[in-house]
């Protein structure tokens, strides 16, 4: 969680979002929201 609150404050970004990994609720939120994982492919899993 530090990396990404320390790269989001180097870059000025407010939230990275990032796919291709499958999770099963279709989204995961990480590093107090800063870093959202979607997956959006039905039956995939």
């Amino acid at each position: 969680p530090d990396r990404v609150m320390e790269f989001c404050n180097n870059n000025d970004l407010q939230l990275i979002v990032r796919a291709h990994e499958c999770v099963m609720d279709g989204f995961e939120r990480f590093a107090q929201g800063h870093l959202i994982t979607l997956f959006s492919a039905t039956n995939y899993c």
